[in-house]
């Protein structure tokens, strides 16, 4: 499991970043991931366990008072104490956000669609708006699609002439620091903000999609689980 040095300040926050096992990968198939994630949240301690129908939107829930446990966005926010928030990726970027102050904490799905359309600044926007003050919104983007694998021939069409900028001439993009610009543009402290430097696709621990599929391996529908809770 990856460690956040900036979550680890706050002993009321309880985080597992980018469960996997390549070598027992069973339990993250689609069909058992739900079920693998469920697990681990209940022997956390949590009694609920939120997920997202992820469509690589720039849509952010509210959960409040919900019975429902799937919703279909790519973010979620929530105050309530004692439940989850879970997010399946595999090269996407999973960030988590928390409010130490208004104890108010998020979990977003970033693929780079959701990344480029909005989905950091939408979730930034929610916890302005439930009352949170932008310099005590701390973040962590735990590992993800890095530098070195993250070519997009089709860039011209897929992004905002505005993102152009981060191309590194090579038709491959910083999207983690895209990811942390857009953060800093909304006020993000840079003090507040922590990025996971591993790739996933060169961690050979973690599931990576462009890794299965450039290598014809089993696992391209496969996914590591991450997940935040406040105790």
């Amino acid at each position: 499991m990856f460690q956040s040095n900036l979550f680890s300040n706050f002993s009321n926050l309880f985080y597992h970043i980018c469960a996997a096992d390549i070598k027992n990968p069973i339990l993250f198939h689609p069909s058992k991931i739900y079920d693998t994630a469920a697990s681990f949240s209940t022997k956390a301690g949590f009694n609920q366990i939120f997920f997202l129908k992820q469509v690589h939107s720039n849509t952010v829930v509210f959960i409040e008072k919900e019975n429902k446990k799937i919703f279909t966005a790519d973010g979620m926010v929530t105050f309530k104490k004692g439940v989850s928030l879970c997010i399946l990726h595999a090269d996407c970027q999973c960030a988590f956000y928390f409010d130490p102050v208004n104890l108010q904490l998020g979990a977003v799905h970033a693929g780079f669609r959701g990344l480029l359309n909005g989905i950091h600044e939408n979730t930034i926007d929610l916890f302005l708006k439930n009352g949170s003050k932008v310099e005590n919104i701390y973040v962590y983007v735990g590992p993800s699609l890095g530098l070195d694998h993250a070519e997009f021939i089709n860039y011209k069409t897929e992004f905002p002439l505005q993102f152009h900028k981060y191309n590194n001439q090579n038709n491959h993009f910083d999207l983690k620091l895209i990811a942390k610009d857009l953060m800093l543009q909304k006020g993000i402290p840079k003090s507040n903000i922590e990025i996971s430097p591993v790739c996933s696709f060169s961690d050979s621990s973690i599931f990576s999609y462009r890794r299965a599929n450039k290598t014809n391996s089993f696992d391209k529908d496969y996914r590591n689980f991450s997940f935040i809770g406040l105790k």
